[in-house]
């Protein structure tokens, strides 16, 4: 059983499918949807079924650990986290860890997104800030003249180092920088070099 990120099926709102908020679980039987929809540091589960939801929300925290707090779609109490430190970060001192924006994505994010809704999760290598997620977000609010960003602490994955190590060879040192790609455009280089990239860290 694998909890799956769904950016794709239509039984999800567009608005989540953007935010990656939607989850499905294909068994042998069935497939159980999971949409979260989340206000602040909260969030509310929408699902067909209440089977599976610690293992969702699990990795759904992998992605949003300031969602600390999830009720179930008839707004019962369902889990609780320790909270999660929010605080504003210059937005110029936050190193990317991706080469390239889809430019599609940034447009349907624009028309939809709460800016004051935005949280970046960041970390901290060799004394610099480095963006973790939420790139396009991150766009968004300095593309809107934003001067800060709301951001927590988060740990970050092995390949960030190597991801860093290029964007600083690329002279990508802030998401102004970041090159804005067609979708296609982005799939074929963005997409397919983490494919290589992650391909070949398993071989």
């Amino acid at each position: 059983m694998n909890v799956i990120l769904d950016t794709e099926s239509k039984y999800f709102s567009k608005k989540n499918k953007l935010l990656e908020l939607c989850y499905t679980i294909q068994t042998q039987q069935k497939t159980f949807h999971y949409e979260f929809e989340i206000n602040q540091s909260e969030a509310i589960i929408h699902s067909d079924t209440s089977q599976y939801l610690e293992e969702v929300v699990d990795t759904f925290r992998q992605k949003h650990k300031n969602i600390t707090k999830f009720r179930t779609k008839d707004h019962s109490f369902y889990k609780e986290f320790d909270p999660v430190y929010t605080y504003p970060l210059p937005i110029r001192v936050i190193q990317p860890s991706k080469f390239f924006l889809d430019e599609q994505k940034i447009k349907e994010l624009e028309s939809i997104i709460d800016l004051e809704q935005i949280t970046i999760p960041v970390t901290i290598l060799n004394d610099e800030y480095v963006c973790l997620g939420n790139h396009s977000l991150l766009y968004l609010l300095w593309k809107n003249d934003y001067k800060m960003a709301m951001v927590y602490i988060d740990t970050p994955l092995p390949n960030v180092y190597d991801f860093v190590y290029l964007a600083k060879e690329n002279n990508l040192r802030s998401i102004s920088k970041i090159p804005i790609l067609s979708h296609e455009e982005y799939n074929q280089y963005w997409i397919r070099f983490c494919e290589d990239y992650f391909t070949t860290d398993t071989e």
